[in-house]
């Protein structure tokens, strides 16, 4: 039978009594990988996690040092958001890591903020997450008092800060962008894209957004070094992945093992098969909106190349993480747009977006005081608009057509 290989849960589970405080951390090894990584360049430490070949553990699986190289140069401030919004049910690995081991996130959250010359933070935490907010605000405190965070850290010169902000529930402020509305105060809905976060994200300025076990994985990646920990593995899928595994199972829990590992293995080794002995109907390895696998694909290795790419969790029956469906354009009095009326952010967005002259861009401008804005949207090769007063009749096409998508989304 296959056995965890614990990384990024081993302190959890070595000392289960007081994993989540300072003293029980630092007797384990925390903070070590900041020291460490404070002692290189910045530029280093993204080499090193590009050489560990870590993927976002998201659900997107988007390689994590390709999305820091996507930061334009020279452009201040920016911010690093962690994506702590854990609403998929059968997915509760990140709510793990969140209350039973907070300053291994912190810890990651440091060398992820100076790897990118970031120095303000935000963890966006679901709001259930009663425990783990508290635990994690009290290892943000305590590592502010031991100098791991604040003005200076560990004497490098190196300053950042970071915010714990609770998300109110809304499901889809798991996609990055609709995280980013809710961040600033607005409707928690998906951006249209582009412009991408890295470009234009919370604020209107350069922002990465990378989730809870991504960053928790940093401090181990620094500590053993990227190529060693690209041994781990197979392919181009490269570490450990925790796997929340739920349903009708014998030992229903987290899971972390080595990338490559089958489902077999995982359900039936790990989690104790079926209850009862009984034969499993099938399995979901994501979301409603993932393919649903039957017994004859236990057998497939759970790699992000293959056709049931590992996102998290895996059920037998049950559900786990989903795909984001995309925005889509709403009628408003006035015109088309794609959000509800923007605060200052919003609309700092949309002046760099037509300063930029892109081949599509669109800009808005108030029509009075309560009543939604107009919205012109120009091209290169056309100019059209939809004012208020134009019957529907008479409105483009394309728009009519934009109008029944999102009717049907």
């Amino acid at each position: 039978m296959v056995a965890e290989t614990r990384i990024v849960t081993r302190r959890l589970h070595e000392r289960p009594d007081d994993s989540f405080t300072i003293d029980g951390a630092l007797a384990s090894g925390a903070y070590e990988g900041l020291r460490k990584a404070l002692s290189v360049e910045p530029a280093a430490v993204q080499e090193e996690v590009k050489a560990s070949g870590l993927r976002g553990r998201g659900g997107a699986g988007f390689p994590a040092a390709t999305k820091w190289s996507f930061l334009p140069e020279g452009r201040y401030p920016r911010y690093l958001v962690v994506n702590g919004d854990e609403g998929e049910p059968s997915t509760f690995k990140d709510r793990m890591l969140v209350e039973r081991d907070p300053h291994q996130l912190v810890e990651g959250i440091a060398i992820a903020s100076y790897a990118i010359g970031c120095h303000q933070a935000f963890v966006y935490l679901r709001g259930e997450f009663a425990l783990g907010y508290e635990r994690l605000q009290r290892a943000v405190d305590e590592a502010r008092q031991r100098g791991f965070l604040g003005g200076d850290v560990l004497g490098s010169g190196f300053d950042l800060d970071v915010v714990i902000h609770r998300g109110a529930g809304a499901y889809i402020c798991g996609e990055e962008t609709a995280l980013l509305e809710s961040l600033e105060g607005e409707r928690g809905m998906p951006r249209i894209r582009p412009p991408f976060p890295a470009v234009e994200g919370l604020y209107a300025k350069p922002t990465v957004v990378n989730n809870v076990e991504t960053i928790s994985t940093l401090p181990h990646i620094v500590l053993m070094g990227g190529e060693e920990y690209a041994k781990l593995g197979v392919e181009r899928s490269r570490g450990t992945r925790i796997f929340s595994v739920s349903g009708h199972v014998e030992r229903p829990g987290n899971y972390e093992v080595e990338l490559g590992t089958t489902f077999r293995e995982l359900i039936e080794g790990l989690a104790g098969g079926v209850r009862g002995g009984r034969a499993m109907k099938f399995l979901i390895p994501g979301g409603a909106s993932s393919q649903w696998l039957s017994p004859e694909h236990l057998d497939a290795p759970s790699t992000w190349t293959s056709s049931s790419r590992p996102t998290g969790s895996c059920s037998a029956p049950g559900r786990s993480w989903s795909s984001t469906r995309p925005s889509t354009p709403r009628w408003w009095p006035g015109g088309w747009r794609s959000s509800s009326p923007t605060s200052r952010a919003a609309s700092a967005r949309r002046a760099a977006r037509a300063h930029r002259g892109s081949r599509r861009s669109c800009t808005a401008s108030p029509t009075g005081s309560g009543v939604p804005r107009t919205s012109t949207c120009s091209s290169t090769s056309a100019t059209t608009s939809a004012p208020a007063s134009t019957p529907r009749s008479a409105r483009p096409r394309s728009a009519r057509s934009d109008r029944a998508r999102c009717r049907r989304w």
